[in-house]
């Protein structure tokens, strides 16, 4: 699990789970976040399959590989930055800019 502070009452909060306020728990391991400096977007690593959703009763994610995620903690929205099956072989290490906080 990726869990950050949040800004307002540095409270934690889960972030490596699907869209919504609660969407559903990261079925893998997530790891290696990277927190915006407001703490509204955390980027991190993960090899979990329902990130996404479901089509049709399975995952959507169904690469078995590793995959860069953010979260925007304000939207409660989770957003795939790697797609494996396209671009890349590995994710890992994710960062945020500073400046654009993304």
């Amino acid at each position: 699990f990726v869990i950050a502070p949040q800004e307002r009452d540095g409270a934690p909060l889960l972030v490596s789970r699907a869209s919504g306020g609660s969407g559903a728990v990261g079925n893998g391991h997530s790891t290696n976040p990277a927190i915006s400096e407001t703490g509204q977007f955390v980027a991190f690593e993960s090899d979990a399959t329902n990130m996404l959703g479901y089509s049709g009763g399975n995952p959507v994610d169904s690469n078995g590989d590793r995959d860069v995620y953010q979260r925007d903690t304000d939207l409660n929205v989770t957003t795939l930055f790697s797609d494996n099956q396209r671009s890349f072989k590995l994710a890992c290490l994710p960062g945020i800019d500073a400046e654009v906080g993304r």
